[in-house]
């Protein structure tokens, strides 16, 4: 959801999905992550407010939140 408006993707349901935050270039990218990691969606923006995580999640489905920097 971005500006109150959600994007539907066209893509399978994954387990494991990547997301890489270029805050100074603008970029917010989603990869479903298997052994290759495939582009789901980019958004290109200017970042003017603080960015916040959410998840949905399914009975006995978790969240990890990875710090690769």
């Amino acid at each position: 959801m971005h500006n109150k408006e959600i994007t539907e993707l066209p893509a399978p349901p994954s387990s494991r999905i990547g997301v890489y935050l270029d805050h100074g270039a603008g970029g917010l990218s989603f990869y479903n992550v298997s052994d290759t990691m495939t582009l789901l969606h980019r958004v290109k923006t200017k970042f003017t407010q603080p960015l916040h995580p959410g998840f949905g999640l399914n009975l006995h489905s978790s969240v990890k939140l990875c710090d690769l920097g």
